[in-house]
């Protein structure tokens, strides 16, 4: 309810039925959690200001929007480094480790590359859930976990010592196969 004019207004992202127009209102995020998956309101897109923003410890200014904040985050709001060791640790999301505060889900991973397989035989062809094919449903999930992988941005190396490319970052790669497949025909496998 508006409390200027007294309508109903319509929530902030319910509008946005598809994942492409989901993504570009700067203060919605796709949420594939569900299913179906639905666009909904970035939490720390409510604050509009640098001030409210940086009140709210799970959110980060950063330049002109209030967006959630991460890890990395933590040695952006200080440059006392004791001040952001302790920041970096009161969070159970990330920990210390060598002077750079790491999201506690891959900061122990080491520097490599992560590949991953998956089944191109005719059952992907299939439905799964609410996608009208398994690619369509692996595809997404595999989508949604890869942007929260702190990635390298790299095409050839990975971060190795005395690269120089930033340690506890890495590459992804996802491979499809597929066996023989055979088939009976009139009796016979072909």
């Amino acid at each position: 309810m508006n409390s200027t004019t007294n309508l109903c207004q319509e929530k902030p992202c319910v509008g946005h039925a598809d994942e492409v127009t989901c993504h570009e209102d700067l203060v919605c995020e796709w949420d594939s959690a569900v299913a179906p998956g639905k666009c909904k309101e970035k939490f720390c897109s409510r604050y509009r200001d640098h001030a409210s923003c940086n009140s709210e410890p799970a959110c980060h200014w950063d330049f002109s929007t209030c967006s959630d904040k991460t890890c990395a985050n933590y040695a952006q709001d200080s440059s006392d480094i004791d001040e952001v060791h302790c920041a970096c640790n009161s969070n159970p999301e990330c920990f210390w480790h060598d002077n750079v505060c790491v999201d506690v889900h891959y900061g122990a991973c080491p520097t490599m590359d992560i590949v991953v397989l998956f089944d191109g035989s005719a059952s992907m062809a299939q439905s799964f859930g609410r996608h009208p094919r398994g690619y369509e449903a692996l595809l997404e999930m595999l989508r949604d976990w890869s942007l929260l992988l702190p990635l390298a941005n790299d095409l050839g190396k990975a971060a190795r010592p005395g690269t120089g490319y930033a340690k506890g970052l890495t590459r992804i790669a996802f491979i499809q196969f597929s066996g023989n497949e055979n088939k009976k025909i009139n009796g016979v496998v072909k």
